[in-house]
């Protein structure tokens, strides 16, 4: 397998984690809504319209960190997101609280837990790889060491 591959692979994990999130907090974001509630960060009415709006910028970066658009500002934008994700994850944990994070609307489960923060660097870590590989195949394009006639990219 190589770079490129594992690139693409996560690409689709992370675009797929996106959109799945996304469309659970829209069918259902009472968890999330109770947990702004809850945290006194927002009222009701606005509670629920942050967590639409992060669902349908969840879901539009999930499909454009899979089809490649507009890829630098995709790319710090999930890794905006999921950074602060990690951030929220490690509050939780070292503060220990005790409630569903809202993560995937009612349909969540997890608890901020050292799996949780586990989980979400390694998101940070896969969002860091693709953009780091973007880079250097943006630069091997750039100085003319990658042959862009082929679907595959070969390195001259």
């Amino acid at each position: 397998m190589t770079k490129i591959s594992v690139t693409k692979y996560f690409r689709w994990i992370l675009g797929g984690v996106l959109f799945i999130a996304g469309i659970l907090k829209l069918v259902m974001p009472d968890n999330l809504v109770e947990v702004l509630l809850f945290f006194e960060l927002l009222e009701q009415r606005f509670a629920y319209l942050f967590t639409y709006t992060i669902s349908v910028v969840e879901i539009i970066m999930g499909i454009a960190l899979v089809y490649k658009k507009e890829s630098q500002m995709v790319q710090k934008s999930v890794l905006f997101l999921f950074g602060g994700f990690l951030g929220i994850s490690l509050i939780g944990y070292f503060d220990n609280w005790q409630f569903a994070c809202g993560c995937l609307g009612r349909f969540s489960f997890g608890r901020f837990d050292l799996i949780m923060v586990l989980r979400n660097t390694v998101f940070v870590i896969m969002t860091l790889w693709i953009s780091y590989e973007d880079n250097i195949t943006k630069r091997l394009l750039q100085m003319g060491y990658i042959n862009t006639n082929n679907k595959r990219g070969i390195i001259k």
